[in-house]
C-alpha cells in the first residue's frame, strides 16, 4: 500500500506541494526556536556585570525564551491545521478514485492506509527540507531577537543533534495525524460512488470538526465566562485561550463558510441581483463549502492571531496606564542610579518623599516550589502616603526588620497567610521572613514589599515619588532637583537623576512598553505570518487547480475568460470576507475577556483594540488573496475550453 501511496503521491504533487511546504517551514521554526529556547535557558553570563545589569541579561533571555516558546506552539498548531485542510479537500476530490478502489476489492482499512502513506511520505519529505531550512531559519532568529536587545549580542544557539529526531517527530507525526480524520473518510467512501459523474456529496462537517470544534469551543467559553473574577497575569491566561478559541473557529469553519456566506448572500444579493458574475460565484461557494472552508482556514488564524495577540497585550498595557494614574499620589517622579532621599525632602515645597528600590528576589515556601518575581524594598509610611491602597490584609505600616508583605494572588499561590514564614534571597542571601501583610494584586505592581533596609547599597536603579506642599509648585521644586541634585547638573557624563511630572512620566514608561510591546508582536508574528501567508496562497492554488473543467465549461455557456476570472476573484473575496469575521470573532472573543479581567484589577473600564492593525491585516489578506485567485484562474482558463472540457478526466 506504501508503493500505491508514493504512485498516487508523484502523480497528485501539485496538490501536496503546498502542504509540504507548510511542513517545512514548521519544522524549520521548531527546530530553530527550541534550540534558541535551550540556548536562553542555560546562558552563559559574562563577567563583570553589576546585579542591574545581570538582572537586565537575564529578564531579555526570560523574555525570548517565553517568545521562541510561543512560537513552537502556534507553528505546530498551523502546521496541524494546514495540513488537515488540505488532506480533507483533497478527500472531497478524489471520492470517486477512492470508490473505484473500493469497487476493484480494495477494503475501507486500505483505502484509509493509502492516506496515511501519503501524509507519511508528506512529512517526511517537508521533514527533510525543514532541516536544511532550520539552518538559516536559527541565524535569523538569534539575529532578529539581538537587533531587537532580547538577547546579547553574540547570542548564537548551538547544534544538538538530538534535534534531528524532534523535528522528524514534529514533520511526519503532525502530518499524520492531521491527516486521520480525512483518512477515516475516505475508507467511508462508496464503491456505487464510482458509477456517479462526481463524487460524493461535499459534507460540510465531520465528526471530528464537530467534536474539536464543540470541545474547544466550551474551554474558550469558559475562559469568558471566569475572566471577570481572574486576578493573576492575563496574557499568561488569555492568549492560550485566544488559542483554544482559534482552533474551535478553525474546526468549525465548514459549518461558518456556509452560515456566514449565506448572510452575504442574503445582504448582498438586492443590490446584485441582476449579476451573473455574482450569482455564480455564491453558486460556486455554496456548491464548494470544503474549498472555501481550506481557503478561509489560514485567514481565520492570521486574523485571530495578529489582531487578538496585539489586542490582548494593548487592553493589558492601557489598564497598566489606568491603574498607576490611579494608585500613584504624587506630583513628581525622579529617577536615580544612588540614593538621594534626604537631599530630595531638604528642598523647599517638598511635603513627602517615598523611595522605591526595584530588585529581584526569590521567594518560596514551606509547601510550594519558589519563583523569581518582582519586588520593591519600601519606607513603608511613606509608601503608604503616597499609593492609594484599599484591601490591605495585616499592618503594612510594620514592615521593618525581617518582615515582607506579598501581593494576595502571589501570596494564594505559595500557600501562605499573614503570620507565615517564607524563605526570601536576596543578592544570594536567603532570609526567613514573616509575611506582615497582604495587598491587593495589581498588573504591573511588585509582587513582594521589602522594608528600604534591605536595600542594596551603591549604584542602583531607584525612583522617587514626591508629593509638594502649598507652598511652593511641582514645577518649581522640579526646577531645585534639576539645579542642586548632583548628577543633574554635573555636565560632565550622562545625567543619573531625572525628575518629571507624574502625568508624564507614565506616559514615558507606557511608551517603553508599548515599544517593548512592539517588539514582542513582531518576533512571535513576524515570521509566523509569512508562515500563514505561504499556508494562504497555497490553499488557493490547489482549490483552483481541479476547477479546470468547470472554467471551462462556464466559458461554452458564454461567458468570457475576463468573466470567468472576475467570478474567482469575488469568490475568493467573499471567502476573505468570511476567513476575516470569523478571525475577528476569535480575536474579540479574546479581547472581550481580558477586558473584563483587566477592567477588574484596575478597577475601571479599559478598551485598545487594535483597530488600524486590524484593516491593514484585512487589507493585506484581501490583496494577496486576490492576487493569487487571478493568477491561478488565468493559468488554469489559458487552454481552450473545448479542449479541456473534452478532455478525459
Amino acid at each position: 500500500m506504501l508503493r500505491m501511496s508514493w504512485s498516487t503521491f508523484r502523480d497528485r504533487w501539485p496538490v501536496f506541494i503546498g502542504a509540504i511546504l507548510t511542513v517545512s517551514v514548521g519544522v524549520a521554526l521548531v527546530q530553530a526556536s527550541l534550540l534558541g529556547v535551550i540556548a536562553a535557558a542555560s546562558p552563559t553570563i559574562p563577567p563583570g556585570l553589576s546585579e542591574t545589569e545581570e538582572t537586565a541579561f537575564r529578564d531579555g533571555l526570560t523574555n525570548a525564551t517565553g517568545l521562541l516558546g510561543m512560537m513552537v506552539g502556534i507553528s505546530v498548531l498551523v502546521a496541524f491545521f494546514i495540513v488537515g485542510s488540505t488532506f480533507s479537500f483533497t478527500v472531497a476530490q478524489r471520492s470517486r478514485d477512492f470508490a473505484l478502489l473500493r469497487l476493484v476489492g480494495a477494503s475501507p482499512r486500505q483505502v484509509g492506509r493509502l492516506l496515511l502513506g501519503e501524509a507519511l511520505l508528506l512529512g517526511s519529505l517537508g521533514t527533510i527540507l525543514g532541516v536544511l531550512l532550520g539552518i538559516p531559519v536559527i541565524r535569523f532568529e538569534a539575529w532578529m531577537l539581538t537587533r531587537m536587545e532580547f538577547v546579547p549580542a553574540g547570542f548564537s544557539p548551538d547544534w544538538h543533534p538530538w534535534i534531528l529526531a524532534v523535528s522528524a517527530g514534529t514533520g511526519i507525526v503532525v502530518a499524520v495525524i492531521a491527516s486521520l480524520g480525512a483518512s477515516h473518510r475516505a475508507s467511508r467512501v462508496r464503491p456505487l460512488e464510482a458509477l456517479r459523474d462526481a463524487g460524493g456529496a461535499d459534507k460540510v462537517m465531520s465528526w471530528s470538526r464537530w467534536v474539536i470544534g464543540l470541545i474547544a469551543l466550551t474551554g474558550a467559553g469558559a475562559l469568558l465566562v471566569i475572566a471577570p473574577t481572574w486576578v493573576g497575569d492575563p496574557v499568561e491566561v488569555f492568549l492560550p485561550g485566544l488559542i483554544v478559541l482559534i482552533i474551535a473557529l478553525s474546526a468549525l469553519t465548514p459549518l461558518v463558510v456556509l452560515l456566514i456566506g449565506g448572510l452575504i448572500g442574503l445582504v448582498s444579493g438586492p443590490l446584485l441581483r441582476q449579476s451573473p458574475i455574482y450569482e455564480l460565484a455564491h453558486a460556486n461557494l455554496r456548491d464548494g463549502v470544503r474549498r472555501s472552508a481550506s481557503t478561509a482556514a489560514p485567514i481565520v488564524i492570521l486574523v485571530g492571531l495578529v489582531v487578538g495577540f496585539s489586542g490582548v497585550i494593548n487592553v493589558v498595557n492601557a489598564g497598566i496606564q489606568a491603574e498607576t494614574i490611579r494608585i500613584l499620589d504624587g506630583d513628581l517622579i525622579v529617577t536615580a542610579t544612588e540614593p538621594v532621599g534626604e537631599q530630595l525632602a531638604a528642598l523647599d515645597g517638598v511635603r513627602t518623599v517615598s523611595e522605591e528600590v526595584p530588585l529581584k528576589v526569590w521567594v518560596e515556601s514551606a509547601d510550594t516550589e519558589g519563583d523569581n518575581v518582582n519586588g520593591i524594598a519600601i519606607d513603608p509610611i511613606a509608601y503608604l502616603q503616597t499609593h492609594r491602597l484599599s484591601g490591605i490584609i495585616g499592618d503594612l505600616s510594620g514592615l521593618q526588620g525581617e518582615t515582607v508583605a506579598l501581593d494576595q494572588f502571589f501570596a494564594s499561590g505559595l500557600k501562605v497567610q499573614v503570620g507565615d514564614m517564607v524563605e526570601v534571597r536576596i543578592d544570594g542571601v536567603a532570609r526567613n521572613m514573616q509575611v506582615i501583610a497582604t495587598f491587593p494584586h495589581t498588573l504591573s505592581g511588585p509582587k513582594v514589599l521589602l522594608p528600604i533596609a534591605l536595600a542594596p547599597a551603591g549604584d542602583h536603579q531607584r525612583r522617587y515619588i514626591i508629593q509638594t506642599d502649598e507652598t511652593e509648585t511641582a514645577a518649581s521644586v522640579a526646577e531645585q532637583i534639576t539645579n542642586t541634585i548632583p548628577g543633574r547638573s554635573a555636565g560632565s557624563g550622562p545625567s543619573n537623576v531625572s525628575v518629571s511630572a507624574l502625568d508624564d512620566w507614565v506616559l514615558s514608561e507606557i511608551d517603553i512598553q508599548e515599544q517593548v510591546n512592539r517588539k514582542i508582536i513582531i518576533a512571535v508574528m513576524g515570521l509566523v505570518t509569512i508562515y500563514i501567508v505561504i499556508a494562504m496562497i497555497n490553499a488557493v492554488v490547489i482549490a483552483a487547480g481541479p476547477r479546470r473543467a468547470e472554467f471551462a465549461i462556464a466559458r461554452l455557456t458564454g461567458l468570457s475568460r475576463g468573466q470567468v476570472v472576475w467570478t474567482a476573484l469575488w469568490e475568493s473575496l467573499t471567502v476573505v470576507t468570511i476567513g476575516v469575521i470569523v478571525g475577528a470573532l476569535a480575536a474579540g472573543g479574546a479581547i472581550v475577556g481580558v477586558t473584563a479581567a483587566v477592567s477588574e484589577i484596575v478597577g475601571t473600564r479599559v478598551m485598545a483594540t487594535p483597530w488600524a492593525l486590524f484593516g491593514a491585516v484585512t487589507v493585506g489578506v484581501a490583496v494577496i488573496v486576490g492576487l493569487t485567485s487571478v493568477l491561478t484562474t488565468l493559468a488554469a482558463t489559458r487552454q481552450s475550453a473545448i479542449d479541456v472540457a473534452g478532455a478525459r478526466e
